[in-house]
């Protein structure tokens, strides 16, 4: 039955469940829009799961019984973010709500994607799609009810894990349902604390479905797991199922505390390898396919990460280390205690990073007569570090210096640079 006010009701027995999710003002218009048309519009997936378990969730998803193609007539702005499998982005002012129309899926021979992929107006078989009991639920903010026909608010109180269906079934489909559990994992171990014994299982038996994973869809999951605030937890269950050991064999223990780092993926990275060469970690990120900031960052900071500033280095220090020195400071303070990176913090604060070399190039050669190459660099680059070393403010003060240091010596090779420690 379809309601002028309400849209289409769900074809499911709901439990009322009021004010579960507070409704903004461009929420409630697109609501209001897609009830307008007759359609039934429900909020569903994690939006839902974490109302349940008084998390703030970003983002809001919505389940609709209209084509895609309707969708996007009814809203000027919406973008076709995933119209073969249904998804719409719909763009209200600053807000943007994922709406994907209800469906069903089958024949995933390729363990990645479904191949056929149907319309309908169900959200029984919508919801009977769904990875896990905890993200196949829905609420419909007109009659405000809760529809949960796989038990997913019990798990959710439980703190437990568990498949919609069979557990091997859903993981055959799409491998990347084993990290998206151990993500679910990593971002609520609050109140998720175990996976269901058959899920365990299936993920152990076919963890080595991932190889058919690209490198690119694997990252997205795993880089969220590092960003979490439970990672350890959820790295840890991966380490006892033996998944982390399928996607990096070199790492053999997990730094303990690792939430109490700086929830940013190169620090995160930068301690799970640590009892590893550097060159593990390099071999890592590059069959994952991460930007180069990433792996730049992450590289330096493991390759620093043991190394504490001595006092007469620190405006090197600050300049080296530059953009990434809170991340640096985070992990001294796991290495060496609160107190020492803390001190440092301290003494660091009047210190400016990323400070200009006050000697252009071409000040250098006119001052020197030097022409332009390798021995003007080096210079440039010695001149930089004296500056900051003395803390010299001013290009007088460069200019005295050349009378004092041997830069008209030819063994350019030997002097010192520019670099940290």
């Amino acid at each position: 039955m379809s309601d002028p006010f309400y849209g289409r009701e769900a074809d499911l027995k709901g439990i009322s469940t009021p004010n579960l999710i507070e409704i903004s003002d461009s929420l409630m218009f697109v609501l209001n829009q897609i009830a307008k048309h007759g359609a039934g519009v429900w909020i569903v997936g994690g939006a839902v799961r974490d109302a349940l378990a008084s998390v703030s969730t970003g983002d809001i998803d919505l389940a609709v019984d209209i084509p895609p193609d309707k969708i996007l007539s009814i809203f000027e702005s919406a973008i076709p973010t995933g119209i073969d499998y249904g998804t719409v982005t719909i763009r209200v002012g600053d807000s943007f709500f994922e709406c994907t129309t209800t469906r069903t899926e089958s024949d995933y021979s390729d363990g990645r994607r479904p191949k056929i992929v149907e319309w309908g107006q169900s959200l029984a078989e919508d919801l009977s799609r769904r990875d896990f009991t905890m993200n196949a639920m829905a609420w419909d903010p007109f009659r405000e009810l809760l529809y949960d026909p796989y038990g997913g608010r019990k798990d959710l109180e439980a703190g437990i894990i568990n498949t919609v269906g069979n557990a091997e079934s859903r993981i055959l489909e799409d491998a990347l349902r084993i990290l998206r559990a151990y993500r679910l994992m990593s971002h609520h171990t609050k109140f998720i604390r175990k996976f269901g014994t058959k899920l365990t299982n299936a993920i152990k038996e076919n963890r080595t479905a991932l190889s058919r994973i690209s490198s690119e869809r694997i990252w997205q999951e795993f880089s969220q797991i590092l960003r979490s605030e439970f990672v350890n937890a959820s790295l840890t269950k991966m380490k006892e199922d033996q998944i982390l050991n399928t996607l990096i064999p070199e790492i053999t223990e997990i730094p303990p505390s690792i939430d109490s780092t700086q929830p940013v993926i190169s620090v995160r990275l930068a301690l799970l390898f640590r009892q590893n060469h550097v060159k593990d970690l390099e071999r890592f990120l590059n069959q994952m396919k991460v930007s180069n900031t990433i792996k730049e960052n992450s590289m330096t900071l493991h390759k620093k990460a043991k190394q504490l500033p001595l006092e007469k280095d620190l405006r090197v220090y600050a300049e080296i280390i530059g953009d990434l020195r809170e991340s640096h400071l985070s992990l001294l303070e796991y290495e060496f205690g609160e107190d020492v990176a803390g001190d440092l913090r301290e003494k660091l604060k009047h210190i400016p990073q990323n400070t200009p070399p006050l000697a252009s190039g071409n000040w250098i050669m006119q001052s020197t007569g030097l022409p332009p190459g390798k021995k003007l660099g080096r210079l440039k680059n010695w001149l930089h570090r004296i500056q900051l070393e003395r803390n010299l403010t001013h290009i007088d003060d460069i200019e005295s210096l050349l009378c004092t240091i041997p830069w008209t010596s030819p063994n350019f090779e030997n002097w010192p640079t520019l670099s940290w420690p």
